[in-house]
């Protein structure tokens, strides 16, 4: 009986500090994709497409709520259409492996989807 509950304590211990560990490890895998300005390796780590596709539903429902508090005001609606085209094209160019890595290094990113591979196409 206390060989179990020893063996079952150890195995607890193990995966309390692998499930521990786990998030750091992930952190320092993306670091270093950053520092080598590996993109491949960033996307492992990274899914840019729910990412991208998160930030736009966030940023459209901001301007959204921006929108219902001005009623009376007729570009609002006219000016939000483009904010949201504007905002859509800005992220499928920035919110890429090349992008983020070219960002965090200081370095300028070229919105272009056509130059952005992992940007959707329409």
């Amino acid at each position: 009986m206390k060989k179990t509950v020893i063996t079952l304590s150890i195995c607890l211990l193990i995966l309390a500090t692998y499930v521990a560990i786990g998030p750091l490890l992930a952190i320092n895998g993306i670091q270093h994709s950053i520092q080598e300005s590996n993109s491949e390796a960033l996307s492992e780590y990274v899914d840019f497409s729910t990412l991208r596709n998160n930030l736009k539903e966030q940023i459209n429902a901001q301007m959204a709520e921006e929108v219902v508090d001005e009623p009376d005001n007729p570009f609002m609606f006219a000016a939000a259409g483009f904010a949201s085209m504007f905002v859509d094209k800005m992220l499928d160019g920035f919110v890429t492996p090349e992008g983020i890595t070219r960002l965090l290094k200081g370095k300028k990113t070229n919105i272009n989807s056509e130059t952005n591979p992992e940007s959707p196409r329409d």
